[in-house]
């Protein structure tokens, strides 16, 4: 309706505003987790994943290797080599990107629920207008 310009012919300006602020939200909603889910994984978790992992527990990542019963068998005698001082700087980093993982999501969240509640409120707009 916006890029064809059919609201002008919405009379109503509650309900015009309703519809511009829900699409405002949930244009927000979705950018916000789609951008920043993308930049956390690629620029944060994978990056200290792979700085920290060896080789056969990068294999766990991996779908193909996890489902399978012999490989998970072999696993199970593997020993991580990370101690001492690396092991406490790969929990710092991990419990970081942990951290930022769960705020993000927590905005994100809340965007949504936003979203949400204008769309609530543009339901109860047009079932009013449409009586």
């Amino acid at each position: 309706m916006k890029t064809s310009g059919s609201l002008r012919y919405i009379g109503n300006f509650d309900l015009l505003t309703a519809i511009l602020d829900y699409q405002r939200r949930s244009n927000f909603a979705q950018y916000r987790t789609e951008h920043f889910e993308q930049k956390y994984y690629t620029e944060l978790f994978l990056p200290t994943i792979y700085r920290n992992y060896d080789i056969n527990c990068l294999h766990l990542l991996d779908s193909a290797y996890s489902n399978d019963p012999a490989f998970i068998a072999e696993q199970s005698k593997h020993q991580d080599i990370l101690s001492g001082d690396d092991a406490k700087q790969f929990r710092q980093e991990m419990g970081s990107v942990f951290m930022l993982r769960l705020e993000r999501m927590r905005v994100s969240n809340a965007a949504y629920l936003s979203a949400k509640i204008k769309g609530e409120e543009l339901n109860k707009l047009i079932s009013n207008e449409i009586k």
